[in-house]
């Protein structure tokens, strides 16, 4: 029976597959040991495949993969970011505070409440600008809804509008004033 052949593209793709997929954390990631496995995996198992890059990690762990950390390690690491954390909240608790008084602290708070106030009130007027395009109709002379005439004439109050700016609260309602002009007109 004749050995199955794989190219070196699927022997790439298959081991760029395992290492995002199955291979451990602690495996060394470099082109040593990709040979090194690939050559393992080739010679003992003769086709490259998962399972073989499985068995491979485990003929070959000391070679590898990074020793797992021993529980000492583990402490010393996990004292030395604690006290690193320590000395950060240190460092930053000496940083100069600033003092808000009373009445700096309500200068701050009425200056949001009116900004806030200001986008709810800018953000009705849009809202108001497009009702009035919505809400613009066209009957037909037998009394139904002339959805052609009403659509032209619902883009027309949209030129309107595009042509004004919607930035500040005055603009908001000079393009409304516009746009209610215009809609008089057309009735």
């Amino acid at each position: 029976m004749e050995a199955l052949k794989q190219s070196n593209a699927e022997i790439f793709r298959i081991a760029k597959d395992w290492e995002e997929l199955y291979a451990p954390e602690n495996l060394i990631r470099d082109a040593r040991t990709a040979s090194l496995l690939v050559e393992w995996v080739l010679a003992n198992e003769g086709i490259v495949s998962f399972t073989g890059f499985n068995h491979a990690v485990a003929a070959l762990a000391s070679q590898v993969l990074t020793p797992e950390p021993t529980p000492a390690e583990i402490e010393i690491d996990k004292a030395n970011k604690l006290e690193a954390k320590m000395r950060a909240d240190v460092k930053e608790s000496r940083k100069p505070q600033s003092v808000v008084t009373r009445h700096d602290f309500s200068a701050q708070r009425a200056a949001i409440v009116t900004k806030e106030a200001q986008v709810k009130e800018l953000r009705g007027l849009v809202s108001q600008i497009e009702r009035e395009i919505s809400s613009y109709t066209r009957g037909h002379v037998s009394g139904v809804m002339d959805y052609a005439a009403t659509e032209y004439g619902q883009q027309d109050l949209r030129a309107v509008r595009d042509q004004h700016h919607r930035s500040t609260i005055a603009n908001a309602k000079a393009c409304l004033d516009a746009v209610r002009l215009a809609k008089s007109k057309m009735s």
